[in-house]
Order: structure tokens, then sequence, then C-alpha cells
């Protein structure tokens, strides 16, 4: 619900009442082996949650806010790994967690909305925030176990700027501090949160290229992520804390369009949460014509090169030419439309 005050002043209301019921069977095999059939998990939930804002609007082109909003998120039933169990540890389901958010920011658009700027500063107090425990290393046992209170605090920036009718600059910021904000058997007071980089930020330019009587572009983004740990414990390998710069060129050539991409032109070592041991050193450079067909709707895309270099343990370079047919229907995907 939201009500008008004035020209210049407005509130919004909202509530929420939901009833869950969530129930889940588990099925496993191992190298032919059945470790365990249709094991039930359920999960039951009712609640209400509750939102307030207020706005003020300056001029059409400003609004300044402040808002308060409850958020909920459904736990579920945990399956008992089998090799916890082989060494004795046991451990509940995942509750349900809930969360209060208290937000003040600014959207606001100057130069007859050639520039829009963003700004967002906010506080969220989280109870039994679900993170990744590992409890033991030989045989792993890695489990999601609920972590009592913890709280996020940070600042969000975006700059939208078209420079000029063919030049597009898009830069965004963020930082943030989400630590537990009590000692449990999960972990202490002050603990950072796994999978929560203090620092990201990245910065979008576009241009419109002169190719004759073919529409055609550049683009380059660059994209900085920092570090953060995979465990509350902030043991191991971390990851993050990485640069990285991707460009994309294209043309149109009547319906055909030719992209050339390449990822990570500076060939940074890059290693990301949730995939042990997945460290990528390497430049990616590929070649796409994607041509639609005149009657069905449908799209082929041929890839024309693609070539992998740079290093991971040891110096590799390879060439991959494939011609592969990707074909999509316009009225599922809604993608593809002529």
């Amino acid at each position: 619900m939201t009500y008008q005050f004035s020209e210049h002043w407005g509130a919004t209301l909202g509530a929420r009442h939901f009833d869950y019921e969530v129930e889940e069977f588990d099925s496993n095999t191992f190298l032919g082996a059945v470790l365990r059939v249709n094991r039930r998990v359920a999960t039951e939930e009712t609640g209400q949650t509750y939102k307030g804002a207020l706005n003020y609007t300056p001029n059409e082109d400003m609004l300044i806010y402040g808002q308060w909003a409850q958020g909920f998120r459904i736990g579920r039933g945990q399956v008992q790994p089998s090799t916890c169990e082989a060494i004795g540890i046991l451990f509940p389901g995942i509750d349900s967690d809930r969360s209060e958010t208290l937000e003040f920011g600014i959207k606001s658009a100057w130069l007859d909305n050639r520039i829009t700027f963003n700004a967002a500063v906010y506080q969220t107090d989280w109870d039994d925030i679900p993170v990744s425990v590992l409890l033991s290393r030989e045989p792993t046992c890695n489990p999601v176990l609920n972590a009592g209170k913890a709280r996020s605090q940070g600042v969000e920036l975006e700059l939208h700027a078209r420079l000029t009718e063919s030049l597009q600059l898009d830069i965004s910021a963020s930082t943030v501090d989400a630590t537990l904000e009590e000692t449990s058997s999960i972990g202490s007071k002050g603990d950072d949160l796994p999978g929560s980089a203090d620092y990201n930020a990245s910065v979008l330019w576009s241009t419109i290229l002169p190719l004759g009587s073919y529409p055609s572009f550049a683009r380059i983004d660059y994209n900085y992520v920092g570090e953060y740990f995979n465990s509350i414990e902030g043991v191991g390998t971390p990851s993050g804390d990485f640069s990285e710069v991707h460009v994309k060129l294209g043309v149109t050539v009547g319906q055909a369009n030719v992209d050339l991409f390449v990822n990570n032109l500076t060939d940074e070592d890059r290693f990301y949460l949730g995939r042990i041991g997945h460290s990528q050193a390497f430049t990616d450079v590929s070649a796409r014509l994607s041509y639609p067909s005149p009657h069905s709707g449908y799209q082929c895309r041929l890839s024309l090169l693609r070539i992998v270099s740079g290093a991971l343990a040891n110096a590799r370079h390879r060439s991959v030419l494939s011609l592969s047919f990707f074909v999509l229907h316009s009225l599922v995907t809604g993608i593809f439309r002529q």
C-alpha cells in the first residue's frame, strides 16, 4: 500500500503471509553401490514479513529514500553424508533464516538522463544464517549449519554515463563488512562470513564503431573481486583477489552477426569459490557467427574459432576449430526472435 502525502513525499507499507511445506526425497549411489534410497527430509514454516519505506522526490530526476524490510528464507532438511556418519558426526536440518534490512539511498538523473548516479548504504541483521562449516578433513565432513546472528553493512555506488551518442561508460563499486554478531559452536564474534568479499568493482566501456554501413561495436569489461574464503574458519586457499578484463567486438552484415570475444585479456590467475582447486590462468579467444532462419524463428550459431593460451601448471597452447549448431525455438526462450 502506497500513500502520497504531497507532491514530494510518499510512504509504502507492505505485509506478506507465508505457509510453506517442503518435502524432499534423497537417493544416492556410488560405484554401483546403493548408499541410500528415498530418504525423506521435510520442512514446514508459517509466518509473516513486513516492509516500510519513505520516499522524497525533490524533482522528477531525483529520489531520496529510506526503507526497512524483513526477509525470510525457508530452511531444508539435510541428509547425513556417509562420510560424516562414519566418524560419528550427526547434525540437524537447516533452520529457516530471517533478516531485517535498513537502507538509505539516492537515485538521480542528470543532463537530460545522460548521466545516472545511484548510491545506497545498508545494514542487514541476519538470524540463523546458514554457513558451510568444515568439521573434518579426513574424511571430508562439510555440512551447512545455522550460525546464529550475523550483520552485514555496506555501501553500493553506480554511475551510468552516455558520454556521446556512441560512447557509454558504466562504473559500479561496493564494499561490505559481513561478520558474526555472537560466538557459538560455528565461530567467534567478528568472524567474516564465507563467500563475502570486502570490495568489488566493475567498469564497462562500450562504443559504436564506424565500419562503413555495417553496424558494429566494441565493449571492454573490467572486474575486480576482493579476497574471500569458502569457510567461516578462514583457512585454506582464498578465492577472489583478482582483476580481469574482457573484450568483445561485433559487426552485423545483413542478418548475420559476427562476434569476437577475448576473455581474461591480461592472463590473470583466478580462483573461484565453489570450484575446489579450480584456478584459471589463461586467455580465451573465440569468434562466433549467428544467423537467423528467415522463416522458422530459429537461430543458427557457428563457432568459427577458439584459441586458449596461457599457463596453469605449465604453459599450454591449443586451438580448437569446431562447428556447432544450437537451435532454440523463439516461442520457448523468447531470446532468438526475428
